[in-house]
């Protein structure tokens, strides 16, 4: 690939909205979370190249939670035991915790980097309620150890109507629509979370937003000092 169009992919590109929720008030406080889509690349693991050869270009999806100042909002009564640490000290509190589940593992809710330049990202200002619901459903989540399914992940590409629809197991983009709608996101509250694939879940909430361009600041210092980006 030349130079020139591996800085171009290098680069990390968001989508920025406020989408609605369904249970809005009129002057709610918002917070940002962040849906994170990954490219399979060749040596990503044959589920993933599988997705994403079926219905491209996305394999794999997660959640990220902004966390900067939630120590200040979030009510002790709404976390329990390791989130409430997490979120209640500012000296230890994590910029941002990450939740999704990878082929093979059960849920998770940790601090990520993102530091792969294959990820797109939509980002995501919603009520502080919302916020507060999908935190929770996450931490539950991955406290209960929810497991991957890969029969589940490979039914949503079945041309036939498999269905697994009531299987507790469960894998990314069918998880990840589950902590939006317990957020109350308009976009997904009708689809059903186990026939979602994650380019299928990218194209439901991209059509549902406002873009506009943005990208992390090294990554535009980077862009500039190769002539890439005029500002």
């Amino acid at each position: 690939m030349p130079a020139r169009d591996w800085r171009l992919q290098s680069c990390l590109f968001k989508q920025v909205a406020s989408i609605h929720c369904s249970d809005s008030s009129p002057t709610p406080c918002m917070r940002t979370i962040r849906v994170l889509f990954l490219r399979a690349t060749p040596d990503d693991h044959w589920i993933n190249r599988a997705v994403s050869y079926l219905d491209p270009p996305f394999c794999h999806v997660e959640v990220e939670f902004e966390m900067q100042g939630l120590g200040h909002m979030m009510p002790r009564e709404s976390c329990d035991g390791q989130l409430l640490s997490l979120v209640a000290d500012d000296a230890r509190k994590p910029r941002t915790l990450a939740s999704s589940i990878y082929s093979g593992e059960s849920v998770f809710l940790k601090e990520r980097t993102f530091s792969n330049p294959n990820y797109t990202i939509l980002t995501l200002n919603v009520p502080d309620a919302s916020f507060n619901r999908m935190l929770r459903f996450a931490q539950r989540a991955a406290q209960g150890g929810r497991q991957f399914s890969s029969a589940d992940m490979l039914c949503t590409l079945c041309p036939f109507g498999c269905n697994r629809l009531y299987s507790s197991s469960t894998f990314c983009s069918a998880y990840i629509t589950e902590l939006l709608q317990e957020g109350s996101i308009d976009a997904v509250t009708r689809l059903s979370p186990k026939r979602m694939r994650p380019s299928t879940l990218y194209k439901v909430l991209h059509k549902a937003t406002q873009q506009s361009f943005s990208t992390v600041p090294f990554k535009i210092q980077l862009m500039e000092s190769t002539s890439m980006l005029r500002l």
